[in-house]
C-alpha cells in the first residue's frame, strides 16, 4: 500500500531480469482509494506469454565492486538508512556506521504526505543538496544505493531516477553483508 519499499524492490526484481515495462503506483492503494478512483473485485485474465529473463548486470552491485569503487570519485554511494543506523547509533549487523564515502538520504525523505507519495522532483534534488550531493552534476558518474538489506535503497534509487532519468545501480547484500564483514572498511 502506502509507499511499499517492497514495491519498488519488487519493480527492481523485474527491471533485473529485464522486464521494461514495470512501474510502482505512486501513492499506492491508498492514494487512488483517496481519490476515488475506481477499483474492483474482478480477477483479470491475460493471455499466456513467454518470458525470457535477461539479467541487467549494470543493475546490481556486490560487495567487492563497491570496495574496488571507493576510491574512485567515479561512483556516488548513497545509504537510504536512517540517520542513527547511518552514523552507527543502531545497526542490524555486528558492526555500525556506513560504507565509506557514502552520501546520507533517508528513504522516507523523499517522501510527503500521509499516502507517502513521492515529493515533486525539486523538492527530492533540495534533500540531496542537503545531504551534500548534486544530482544535476552525475554526468559521467555510477549511482550506488544501499539500505540494511537491498529494500528500502530501491524506492531511493527510484527517486534519484525521477530526477535525473538516470537508474542507479543497488548493492544487493547492503549493510547485513558489509557490516557483519570485519575485513570491510566502515565510518561513523
Amino acid at each position: 500500500d502506502a509507499f511499499s519499499m517492497f514495491a519498488g524492490r519488487f519493480m527492481w526484481v523485474l527491471r533485473y531480469y529485464g522486464h521494461e515495462g514495470v512501474r510502482v503506483l505512486n501513492g499506492g492503494l491508498v492514494k487512488w482509494r483517496n481519490e476515488g478512483r475506481p477499483l474492483t473485485a474482478e480477477v483479470p485474465t491475460f493471455a499466456p506469454a513467454q518470458f525470457t529473463p535477461r539479467p541487467q548486470p549494470a543493475l546490481r552491485r556486490t560487495a567487492s565492486q563497491v570496495l574496488a569503487t571507493l576510491e574512485s570519485s567515479d561512483t556516488l554511494l548513497i545509504d537510504a538508512r536512517n540517520d542513527a543506523e547511518y552514523h552507527g547509533r543502531e545497526s542490524r549487523a555486528s558492526r555500525g556506521g556506513h560504507i565509506p564515502g557514502a552520501a546520507n538520504v533517508f528513504f522516507r525523505d523523499i517522501v510527503t504526505g500521509p499516502d507517502q507519495t513521492y515529493a515533486e522532483p525539486e523538492q527530492i534534488r533540495a534533500r540531496f543538496i542537503e545531504a551534500g550531493v548534486d544530482l544535476d552534476a552525475l554526468e559521467g558518474r555510477e549511482v550506488v544505493a544501499y539500505c540494511n538489506g537491498g529494500v528500502s535503497a530501491t524506492p531511493m534509487a527510484l527517486g534519484v531516477e525521477i530526477v535525473t532519468g538516470k537508474r542507479p545501480a543497488i548493492y544487493d547484500g547492503s549493510w547485513n553483508e558489509w557490516g557483519n564483514d570485519e575485513a570491510k572498511p566502515l565510518e561513523t
